[in-house]
């Protein structure tokens, strides 16, 4: 090897290793230069505290409705509008159920204690009145106090006036939500002196064309959903019910072949007694108190109650 590659390998041996001496040496000292470097004997730095943001301040709760507010929200009689609604009738036209003091009350009332308050209504008629109110417990008492204890009680009580109207109770997140709506009794739905037809029915509809039925009840029957030769229509609930009472017609070339009713309810015990009025004894049952029960005759029935919901099937 010429003498003058030799002295240039050996320069180069030499400087890697002297390279990454001084590396590591700066580095040393540039990490030592972040740190606090305090005399001997003093005492140590006082921790930084970095505070957590605030959590925003949740608005406060409106106050619960007063007892006299509540008051106008509820009539003379268990299960009728107050005289906050003076001028409101349920069953009214759906074009002219609100006359105009009724309307300028209410606002008031609304914007005065935070109050919502809406009306139900189809094509024909108002079919309810809902409000809702701060301050469930004392809203409660004071339906209590005025009506005393409810017809249906649970989470959802019900008082009613014992001609067709009522007004419900729920309590939900200390709100409390009101429903003025009109029901019927058992006797009027199922009509135990006549026993050709069940109330819910404008005539007896079995082995009547589905076009008479449609000329009678307009746009009250609705085709179902759910099966094309299914067709539907409600009526009143009963009084302790949370919905409509259901009717449908099912429809062979355009004939109605069967009706089955249904309605909602803890009314069980009422039920077997006016169907058992209507149609006589069972001709077969599961038991006593009997839960379904057939009858045979000029139309077949079928029901089936429970305790909280029934059925009634009939066909020619």
């Amino acid at each position: 090897m010429r003498p003058a590659v030799k002295l240039l390998l050996i320069g180069a041996a030499c400087a890697i290793p002297f390279g990454l001496a001084v590396r590591d040496e700066v580095g040393d000292r540039a990490g030592a230069s972040t740190a606090q470097v305090l005399p001997p004997g003093s005492p140590p730095p006082e921790p930084v505290i970095v505070a957590a943001p605030l959590a925003p301040t949740p608005p406060p709760e409106p106050a619960a409705l007063p007892a006299d507010a509540a008051a106008q929200l509820l009539g003379p009689t268990a299960g009728t509008l107050g005289p906050l609604f003076d001028g409101v009738r349920l069953g009214a036209a759906s074009t002219d159920f609100l006359p105009d003091a009724a309307r300028g009350r209410i606002e008031a009332f609304k914007a005065a204690h935070g109050a919502r308050i809406d009306f139900d209504f189809d094509e024909r008629e108002l079919l309810a009145v809902r409000a809702s109110a701060p301050g469930a417990a004392a809203v409660l008492d004071a339906i209590q106090a005025r009506w005393g204890a409810p017809a249906a009680g649970g989470p959802r009580a019900v008082w009613v006036d014992g001609h067709g109207g009522r007004m419900s109770y729920e309590g939900t997140d200390g709100v409390a939500a009101l429903t003025w709506d009109r029901y019927q009794s058992v006797a009027e739905l199922i009509l135990p002196t006549d026993k050709s037809r069940l109330g819910i029915e404008p005539f007896p509809v079995v082995g009547a064309r589905l076009d008479r039925l449609a000329r009678l009840l307009g746009p009250r029957l609705v085709e179902s959903e759910s099966y094309a030769d299914h067709h539907v229509w409600t009526a009143r609930p009963l009084p302790s019910a949370d919905a409509p009472t259901t009717a449908t017609a099912v429809v062979e070339d355009g004939v109605i072949v069967e009706l089955v009713v249904e309605a909602g309810g803890d009314h069980a015990d009422a039920l077997r007694a006016a169907l058992t009025a209507k149609y006589g004894r069972p001709t077969r049952t599961d038991g006593e108190p009997w839960r379904q029960a057939s009858w045979t005759g000029r139309r077949s029935v079928d029901a089936t109650v429970d305790s909280d919901r029934a059925r009634i099937a009939i066909r020619n």
